[in-house]
């Protein structure tokens, strides 16, 4: 009986995951009869395949060579570093926090250039601005259709970002230095710390929650 009830403890995730990932690549949107579509599936799938093919093939060589050259797995000294995790966690948290607010102030900086590039951002650091001068708004100008830009509203004589506050409000913290784009490091930083105090309740395996904690970190996402 507890066999049976753990073999469908395991099965039913796992199913789920399998379902979650096959329906996540299907385009259900181009099958259903309405306005909405997705034209670029076929692009995105191939690029999707060619990703992969690339990610598998380097993970399968990188397999075989760790099977002729020991020194690309350091087995003891990855033991060694699990251990001293496990009887570490909130070190190696912080640690990793540390390490990829460098990451991320180095990619906001040499990469970007310490600016906004999307337009969203852009309309975010404006509102920002707005906030650092003590406002909530700007008075529109006289000739609106000059200086009007998207996602800006022009309403009742003033102009605002259609955004919700928030994200501007903790933007202006960096504008008020001078220096808007160290708050996604330092944000970041927080949220890696953050994630690994969930950690701490949602995964008991100290090992795991410290890779977890790292892949976290790393993520192009986050």
């Amino acid at each position: 009986m507890g066999n049976s009830q753990t073999a469908r403890s395991v099965f039913a995730p796992r199913a789920a995951a399998i379902a979650l990932a096959v329906l996540g690549c299907l385009p259900l949107a181009n099958w259903i009869h309405t306005e909405v579509a997705f034209p670029g599936y076929a692009e995105r799938v191939a690029d999707w395949a060619n990703g992969s093919v690339i990610a598998i093939g380097a993970g399968i060589v990188l397999a075989l060579c760790s099977r002729q050259w020991q020194w690309l797995w350091p087995r003891r000294q990855v033991e060694k570093m699990g251990r001293w995790v496990g009887r570490h966690r909130w070190r190696w948290a912080l640690t990793v926090a540390a390490a990829a607010a460098v990451v991320y102030a180095a990619v906001a900086v040499l990469l970007f250039h310490g600016r906004a590039v999307l337009i969203d951002e852009m309309v975010q650091v404006r509102q920002a601005q707005i906030f650092v001068a003590g406002r909530l708004w700007l008075p529109e100008p006289p000739y609106p259709e000059f200086f009007s830009s998207l996602n800006m509203v022009d309403a009742h004589g003033r102009v605002f970002a259609q955004f919700p506050p928030g994200g501007p409000a903790f933007l202006a913290l960096g504008e008020a230095v001078g220096a808007g784009w160290i708050v996604n490091p330092l944000f970041g930083a927080i949220s890696v710390v953050a994630f690994a105090a969930m950690l701490r309740v949602a995964e008991p395996n100290p090992r795991t929650a410290a890779l977890a904690t790292l892949l976290f970190a790393l993520a192009p996402f986050t």
